[in-house]
């Protein structure tokens, strides 16, 4: 009998053992970090924050980048073994994005995506519906479909979006072009730079579904150029032409920010500078007029192009104090192109390939603020 209850007790043990190990609970400072992780991240678009973010706090906390990573994988696993979503997410994130071979496993990642998705978390959704349009899958109806479930429920305008292309293409969905642009539209609204991007193109072309627009693709363009979107700032620059459309709308905006109306001093300043066949000395010096009116007005738009030209020395001397200065002003106004510039600078500064932990900040600063390629430099360098 003694030699059962031995042999039960060894069993119990192992098996405490092994649960220890690979189902550690939550502990209180870890959910205290998680609290204060999905505050600092709950307006960020950055998908990764509070990858990154718990990985930044195990190091305060003394241990080595290889062991944060590890420690972070422990706890998504745990949590999403639990049934947590949130967790699920993270873990697939780690999962999917991470660059070691030993590590990755796409099957793993798309299972804890559609778990967290079941179960109530809309990013998730939109992460997994990504994935089945890589080219290896195109599977287009389960894409649309976790888009329309993400869109609808908690209306992220990133999922909108793609939904949208869908609808335009017919991929996956019937094709409605009305409906994709009427989404498109709302998307836009609400900030979705690549939809205000994919619309502005829309209008300076004209379409079946469209008509010919160049005041409106003007300033869909401008808003989703400046917020870093880079096929926008290819198409606004084949649209400033000079044409008597492009010129009234360049006189409008001139009389508005005379006015007051500083958003469209960046708009006529814009265009004074940049519009093709009229750019000139002249015209170089009535631009910085108007983006200097429009930045001592709080335009943050106006301040980056400000900080731009003191970079190229057009229209103004070359000084890097002042493009520093007029960046950080548009940057602190919420212009994630100044923040990216700025990080850049800094990063550059920095000797001998060190870290440049200022840099880094306002890289991350500009991510938050829905630069994707802030986010993609971001994903780059953590090496999950």
């Amino acid at each position: 009998m003694f030699f059962f209850k031995k042999i039960f007790f060894v069993f119990s043990y192992f098996f405490f053992c092994i649960v220890t190990v690979f189902a550690l609970p939550v502990t209180e400072s870890e959910e205290k970090i998680l609290k204060n992780i999905r505050q600092e991240c709950h307006t960020s678009k950055n998908i990764t924050c509070e990858n990154l973010s718990i990985l930044e706090a195990y190091q305060k906390q003394g241990l080595s980048s290889k062991e944060a990573k590890e420690k972070t994988r422990l706890l998504w696993k745990t949590m999403c073994d639990a049934g947590d979503s949130f967790g699920c997410l993270h873990f697939g994130l780690m999962k999917s994005l991470t660059r070691h071979r030993d590590f990755q496993n796409m099957e793993q990642a798309e299972e804890a995506f559609q778990k967290s998705c079941d179960g109530g978390l809309f990013k998730a959704c939109a992460v997994l519906g990504q994935l089945y349009l890589v080219p290896e899958k195109k599977e287009f109806h389960k894409a649309a479909s976790l888009f329309q479930k993400a869109c609808s429920g908690d209306g992220s305008v990133a999922s909108c979006t793609n939904l949208a292309k869908l609808y335009y293409s017919g991929s996956g969905v019937p094709q409605d072009r009305k409906q994709a642009l009427s989404i498109m539209n709302k998307a836009c609204n609400y900030n979705d730079f690549v939809a205000c991007g994919e619309l502005g193109a829309a209008y300076a072309v004209g379409t079946e579904d469209v008509k010919k627009d160049l005041p409106k693709a003007f300033d869909l363009l401008f808003k989703s150029c400046s917020a870093g979107e880079v096929s926008a700032c290819y198409n606004l620059a084949f649209l400033q032409t000079d044409t008597p459309e492009i010129n009234q709308l360049k006189q409008k905006y001139a009389a508005s920010c005379e006015y007051g109306n500083s958003a469209d001093c960046g708009k006529a300043g814009n265009l004074y500078q940049y519009q093709q066949k009229l750019a000139s000395e002249e015209n170089s010096y009535e631009a910085i007029a108007l983006y200097e009116k429009g930045c001592n007005e709080g335009n943050p738009e106006s301040c980056l192009e400000l900080g731009v030209a003191y970079k190229r020395g057009k229209g103004v001397k070359e000084n890097l104090q002042k493009m520093t200065s007029f960046y950080e002003k548009s940057c602190q106004a919420g212009n994630p192109v100044a923040c990216a510039n700025l990080g850049d600078f800094h990063i550059r500064q920095s000797q001998d390939g060190k870290r440049d932990e200022k840099g880094e900040a306002f890289i991350k600063r500009s991510c938050n603020l829905g630069m994707h390629l802030s986010c993609l430099r971001i994903l780059q360098t953590a090496d999950f």
